[in-house]
């Protein structure tokens, strides 16, 4: 979710359930996010 500076928001991305603790990392272009229901984890870009 994409908060802006005057209180609306968007939602970037929309996750199942189980989706778990995240970790940014490669200089906070990448996010890494476990997704318990699935047994798998996801990479997504950060623009």
């Amino acid at each position: 979710m994409c908060i802006k500076k005057d209180g609306s928001h968007e939602t970037l991305i929309d996750l199942n359930q189980g989706s778990a603790d995240l970790e940014v990392t490669n200089g906070g272009k990448t996010a890494i996010i476990p997704m318990m229901m699935d047994s798998k984890v996801t990479a997504y870009e950060i623009k």
